[in-house]
């Protein structure tokens, strides 16, 4: 492991979750119905589900909210993020050793400084990050970025960057590697769509992406599905039953990924509103 990523790693996300669903209240949507027409339906349902494995148990929850506000403590800072969508995101890097003024990222020297007077978070940040900012004398931001997910994978750390709006959506993923004097950012590869959902297991990452899911093995694309049928549905949470099964949670329902078929099913939910 990298000196940078020797101490505990905390990852905080906030996100309240509701009942839990039967899943005798879901019906299989026919492919050859699944068409702009249903989606959008399913969209304005008012229904946003979770996939979650509770109790060792695979089940669809009532997701009430899902703030990407979230934080990973380091040996030698904080490392932590907000991110806007459209109206844009932060990521920023406090060091604990308030002392340093300078650290280096990717060999550039970058002077730390206070945020809370920057446009962004005047427009758009909340007052729990304002408030922080204020706090901290010194806050580094890497970059304007919409970081959704941060995650361990073979020993080191790495964030998805991306973000569907209006006609386009993209997405990558960067390794970081933080120390006392600074470290490196560095692309570990591109996804060419913007990240819904992650699970990595098996020494490989799960992804759900806007409009599609991949298995990357080794950084490169072990499977790639495209064209999936839940764009504007977007998922949420993403869990295996076994090796070749995964269910993610969508807007009115939620949808199978059979990895052996390379296919993705559908289901809608007919239960109690």
């Amino acid at each position: 492991m990298k000196a940078g990523l020797t101490l505990l790693i905390i990852f905080l996300k906030i996100t309240c979750f509701g009942q839990q669903y039967d899943l005798k209240d879901f019906v299989e949507i026919p492919s050859s119905k699944l068409d702009r027409k249903e989606r959008e339906s399913l969209n304005r349902s008012g229904k946003f589900f979770r996939a979650e494995f509770i109790k060792g148990k695979f089940v669809i929850t009532d997701r009430q909210s899902n703030q990407t506000k979230a934080e990973y403590n380091l040996p030698y800072g904080s490392l932590w993020w907000d991110n806007r969508g459209e109206f844009g995101g932060m990521l920023y890097y406090e060091p604990k050793d308030t002392s340093i003024k300078i650290i280096n990222i990717n060999g550039r020297p970058d002077t730390l400084q206070n945020y809370s007077k920057h446009w962004f978070n005047i427009l758009y940040a909340d007052s729990s990050v304002k408030s922080r900012l204020k706090k901290e004398q010194f806050t580094l931001h890497f970059q304007h970025c919409h970081v959704d997910a941060v995650f361990r994978y073979r020993d080191s750390l790495y964030f998805t960057e991306g973000l569907a709006h209006g006609l386009q959506s993209n997405g990558d993923i960067y390794n970081i590697n933080l120390n006392k004097n600074g470290g490196t950012i560095t692309k570990s590869i591109s996804l060419g769509d913007a990240y819904q959902a992650i699970l990595v297991k098996n020494d490989k990452i799960y992804l759900v992406t806007h409009k599609g899911f991949c298995v990357i093995n080794n950084w490169k694309k072990e499977l790639e599905l495209t064209n999936a049928p839940w764009e504007i549905l977007y998922p949420d949470g993403l869990v295996m039953t076994d090796n070749n099964t995964l269910y993610t949670g969508i807007y009115g329902g939620y949808a199978k990924i059979d990895l052996q078929k390379k296919s993705i099913i559908l289901y809608k939910y007919t239960g109690k509103k």
